[in-house]
């Protein structure tokens, strides 16, 4: 088990009373942008995590050369760097957000229907916001467990291209339709997964499924089977080029159900799957 990531010491960079203005001593950072909306968020310490800001084109809306990038929530993965990331390159929304959700337990009342409740919006939007200026995030001030899932959840489904690639989409939907042999359909995801996915993805899917996994585990006390679970995070993390939860685009409904069926598959046989894959970078680690 791996500890939640260690924070910078907060003595001198820390102020109460989030939605006051910062202290003088902040007014650089807030020029910044590293604290300039945070007006909202519910009580709590925050903490500004040192690091540089990005340059680059933005992603989307054809944002022009000088655009700041999307950090967390809106990023690709394999780019993400600094503190916006753990160890074998998992971004660190992941690691604290099942940190926090397997603190409170995830066979606890807290974890009730985990992953298809909502949260509060406004609470959510402020937890994205934090991630994405650097801010240290106090989940029991910011809605707990239901904000902590659906901001993990909301994490994958923002991202730029999908933890599943979309280069990877139409072999993952021709192998569901197609192979029916359990031990031919093993191999061949574990070489779409080789062939296709980056370390830094591969290495945060095999955390969050075998999370999942443990959720799942659950099920007679959290009410989400391996088969909901699958359902509510398939179109998080599998979508084809152009598609994508946010795209407008409504998938076919065999495409809705190859996605489900296929992530089950690969729950069910993580340790088929993710075990000793030959790929450069890739570790296997267990949050």
């Amino acid at each position: 088990m791996i500890s939640p990531l260690p924070t910078n010491n907060v003595s001198d960079c820390t102020w109460q009373g989030v939605g006051a203005a910062a202290p003088r001593s902040h007014q650089g950072d807030v020029a910044q942008g590293v604290a300039g909306t945070l007006s909202g968020v519910e009580g709590g310490v925050v903490a500004v995590h040192g690091r540089r800001r990005r340059k680059g084109k933005m992603l989307c809306c054809g944002g022009g050369e000088e655009a700041v990038a999307a950090r967390v929530f809106g990023a690709i993965i394999e780019n993400m760097e600094g503190t916006d990331v753990g160890e074998a390159m998992i971004p660190t929304v992941v690691y604290e957000t099942i940190a926090y959700m397997r603190g409170k337990g995830v066979d606890s009342p807290h974890a009730q229907g985990i992953f298809r409740k909502s949260a509060n919006a406004v609470k959510l939007r402020n937890c994205k916001e934090m991630y994405n200026q650097g801010l240290k995030v106090d989940f029991e001030t910011l809605g707990q467990v239901s904000t902590a899932a659906n901001a993990i959840k909301a994490f994958f489904r923002d991202l730029k291209e999908p933890v599943f690639p979309t280069a990877s989409y139409q072999a993952i939907i021709r192998m569901q339709e197609t192979e029916k042999n359990n031990d031919a359909k093993i191999g061949k995801t574990r070489q779409l997964l080789e062939t296709h996915t980056p370390p830094a993805n591969l290495n945060t899917l095999r955390a969050l499924l075998y999370f999942i996994a443990d959720v799942g585990d659950k099920s007679e006390t959290n009410g989400m089977s391996t088969s909901n679970l699958a359902l509510v995070w398939g179109p998080n993390l599998i979508w084809g080029k152009g598609a994508g939860p946010d795209s407008g685009r409504i998938p076919q409904l065999a495409h809705i159900k190859a996605v489900s069926d296929f992530l089950e598959f690969v729950i069910n046989n993580r340790e088929h799957i993710f075990v000793g894959l030959n790929k450069e970078g890739y570790v296997e680690v267990d949050l």
